[in-house]
C-alpha cells in the first residue's frame, strides 16, 4: 500500500461543483483526478522560471 497523508483544502463552491461534475462525466474519482492535476501542476511549475 502507498504510504498517504490526509489534506483538507476549501474551494469556492463554484468549483468544488464543477469539479464533482467533471469526475462523474469522465468516471474518475475524485482523489484520482485531485491527484492527477496536482502531479500535472507541479510538473507544469517546474518547468517554469516563475510563477504566476
Amino acid at each position: 500500500m502507498v504510504d498517504t497523508k490526509q489534506k483538507t483544502f476549501r474551494i469556492p463552491t463554484e468549483l468544488a461543483i464543477e469539479f464533482e461534475v467533471h469526475a462523474k462525466k469522465t468516471q474518475t474519482k475524485e482523489v484520482d483526478l485531485i491527484m492527477k492535476y496536482i502531479r500535472e501542476g507541479l510538473k507544469r511549475d517546474s518547468n517554469q522560471t516563475t510563477l504566476d
